[in-house]
């Protein structure tokens, strides 16, 4: 896996996969608990790609 910060290459033992976050009974308690924990939210497809693609073109 290969990951850039400001085109530098990120060490490999700095990255490891994803844990999805759940959206099925979700609440602003438990999403601010996961967030808490892991830092982040990884939610696939909950924005739609073209419409990021398009803003990203708008801004630009």
């Amino acid at each position: 896996m290969n990951a850039l910060i400001g085109g530098k290459k990120v060490p490999e033992n700095l990255l490891g996969k994803l844990k999805k976050s759940s959206l099925s009974n979700a609440n602003d308690t438990n999403l601010s608990e996961i967030l808490e924990e892991d830092g982040y939210l990884f939610i696939p497809n909950a924005i739609d790609v073209n419409e990021v693609t398009k803003a990203s073109r708008a801004s630009s």
